[in-house]
């Protein structure tokens, strides 16, 4: 078991407030719900997931608790969220390679076997990072992030003219799309996070095993970089 002291328990609860704060501020920017006759994301899960399965297997050994972990958070989602629409699994890939997970839009969550091995025997953490994508299956953040960038293609960002060229063509502020796409990004996280706490809490989790999971996966980054083979590992 991980034991915080007083003053990191402190700044887990600073960093608690700072979450929900700042995903209190990103509710005033741009909303984005994603239509009920929306199947694109599905599509996508139901092509690629052969390929990711093949590539994965379900969890064994000290691992296995990731399963019983995931049950335990799905049964916290509220109805409203509409949770059976989501057959949710837990795989591991195959072979390790930088410590991350992803989520599929059809429930299923992938864990790099560099980061299982991290998280171990842990419900903690494995609950730190299941409840992070657990959020963005939930909130169809796939679908969101495709809706949105054609909505800046289409609509917010400003097409410039080629001056006297303009019935030859036109360009778009792609700077401009990369920010707004970044920061909107960014918000997705935030959310995911802020959800992902008051999951974990919901279920019986204490919400200091995320900030213990970032801080576990940081000093791996760490040894990563050390690595003479670090540049094409790392980001």
């Amino acid at each position: 078991m991980i034991y915080l002291s007083k003053s990191l328990r402190r700044l887990s609860f600073l960093l608690i407030t700072l979450v929900f704060t700042r995903a209190a501020a990103a509710q005033h920017s741009f909303s984005l719900d994603v239509p009920s006759n929306f199947k694109l994301d599905r599509e996508f899960a139901a092509r690629l997931r052969p390929t990711f399965v093949s590539e994965s297997e379900e969890p064994n050994g000290v691992h296995i608790i990731g399963t019983t972990v995931l049950r335990r958070l799905t049964r916290q989602v509220s109805v409203a969220d509409r949770p059976d629409s989501f057959s949710w699994e837990v795989r591991i890939n195959k072979l390790p390679g930088e410590p991350n997970a992803f989520s599929s839009p059809d429930g299923t969550i992938y864990i790099d076997r560099s980061l299982a091995q991290i998280l171990g025997a842990h419900p903690g953490l494995w609950a730190a990072a299941l409840s992070h994508e657990i959020a963005h299956i939930l909130r169809r953040d796939w679908a969101r992030r495709y809706i949105y960038e054609k909505f800046l293609q289409n609509e917010s960002v400003p097409v410039i003219s080629l001056g006297d060229f303009a019935n030859s063509g036109s360009w778009t502020d792609s700077t401009g799309m990369a920010h707004m796409t970044s920061q909107f990004l960014q918000e997705m996280e935030i959310d995911a996070d802020t959800y992902g706490l008051m999951l974990m809490a919901r279920a019986g989790y204490h919400p200091d095993f995320m900030f213990s999971l970032h801080h576990l996966l940081r000093a791996t980054a760490v040894r990563f970089n050390s690595s003479p083979h670090a540049a094409s590992v790392c980001k």
